[in-house]
């Protein structure tokens, strides 16, 4: 019976992997100046689809933050090298993410535990890509407008996960 669950968790975190892929092409039609959205939308409803259908074990949680994290990461980076103006935007969305990363990782060492963000993470996630979405349009003050925005979110949906941080909840997923 572990075997068939251990089988189970490794196909969950193959199938949550392999959303990568998209952010990957995602990056590519940002770097080409091609619009994102629907793509953005196709990712997004696949992170969604995947956390409600696949075993939400602790592996999986993990492999989903860092698939979220990289995709992220790589789809900001092409916008960033193309639009200049949303590169504060950026940094400001990225320093909000990192500390997200760094409460969530601080609390799986101590306690063993790992976080699923729930709505908090969700408004932030969607508020830049939304922010993702007006950089490619490339309209420099909506842009700015649309970073500060994000930023704002993104700050604000970072501080639920600093509560009772390092604290066990007896349960393998602490659910913000």
């Amino acid at each position: 019976m572990q075997h068939i669950s251990r089988l189970r968790e490794m196909a969950s975190v193959g199938l949550t992997a392999l959303r990568y892929s998209g952010a990957e092409y995602i990056a590519r039609q940002a770097r080409d100046g091609r619009p994102i959205g629907l793509s953005l939308a196709a990712f997004m409803a696949a992170d969604v689809a995947d956390g409600q259908i696949l075993d939400d074990t602790p592996l999986r949680r993990v492999t989903d933050g860092v698939v979220d994290t990289a995709a992220v990461v790589r789809v900001m980076y092409e916008l960033g090298k193309r639009y200049p103006e949303a590169r504060a935007g950026i940094a400001a969305v990225a320093l909000g993410q990192a500390a997200t990363g760094a409460a969530n990782t601080y609390h799986l060492a101590k306690t063993g535990e790992v976080t699923k963000g729930g709505r908090y993470k969700r408004a932030a996630n969607i508020t830049t890509a939304a922010f993702a979405i007006i950089t490619a349009r490339g309209n420099p003050r909506r842009t700015r407008l649309a970073g500060c925005i994000a930023a704002g979110v993104v700050a604000a949906t970072t501080v639920p996960h600093l509560r009772g941080i390092g604290k066990p909840t007896g349960k393998k997923v602490r659910r913000l």
